[in-house]
């Protein structure tokens, strides 16, 4: 998304009444609190009909007051490596989630966006959890949720589901059988490896992220 998009898209979420699978924050308070809030609003969309929960930080949640915020998500780490990434190992299953830093009238802005579960619960750490009002709680305490969620029909086929996400261009390569690819397809084997993911982009086996792909 342009930068004009995501301002727009601020724009629409804070009309929104806080619910399922919105969640706005003003500042960062630990990376766990991160996972709990990706598991919950990510049922929550599910439950709700939604495409995406959004986790917005910059945003005074009484108010409704765009202050800004000083937590970068995309340069945040984990001991020595990516939040984004160490977030992404952490839930399960696995699900594409995207990472947007920007700026809206000169106050920064951290924004995830969340799919919606699909025909499962997502978990954070093996503990699914849902948002209860403004609250979030854990999914086990609300089977009639839970079950909705299992019972929901699979928006698109299990064979279009990320398999693995925020991996590196070698780590394409490494995990992926690329020339076995190339020899049932009966076509020669790319010079370069930006050769090799540009047409396994073009085949939709992978997806180009920000923080490099998702298979």
């Amino acid at each position: 998304m342009t930068e004009q998009d995501l301002n727009n898209l601020l724009e629409q979420l804070i009309k929104v009444p806080e619910n399922e699978w919105i969640e706005f924050k003003f500042n960062y308070h630990s990376d766990e609190e991160i996972g709990e809030r990706i598991s919950a609003l990510t049922n929550g969309a599910c439950l709700n009909n939604q495409p995406f929960g959004y986790l917005v930080f910059g945003i005074e949640d009484e108010t409704r007051i765009i202050k800004g915020t000083t937590f970068k998500a995309k340069s945040q780490k984990r001991g020595n490596e990516e939040l984004e990434h160490w977030l992404a190992q952490r839930v399960n299953p696995r699900i594409d989630f995207h990472v947007y830093e920007f700026d809206y009238q000169g106050k920064h802005i951290s924004l995830y966006e969340i799919p919606a579960a699909n025909n499962q619960p997502v978990d954070f750490l093996n503990i699914p959890y849902i948002r209860v009002g403004s609250i979030t709680r854990k999914l086990s305490g609300f089977p009639d949720k839970e079950r909705k969620i299992w019972k929901k029909e699979p928006v698109k086929p299990f064979e279009r589901e990320i398999a693995m996400p925020c991996v590196s261009p070698d780590d394409v390569v490494r995990l992926l059988d690329t020339q076995c690819y190339f020899d049932l397809m009966e076509i020669p084997y790319p010079t370069t490896r930006d050769g090799v993911l540009e047409r396994f982009e073009s085949e939709k086996l992978i997806k180009k992220r920000e923080s490099g792909y998702s298979i």
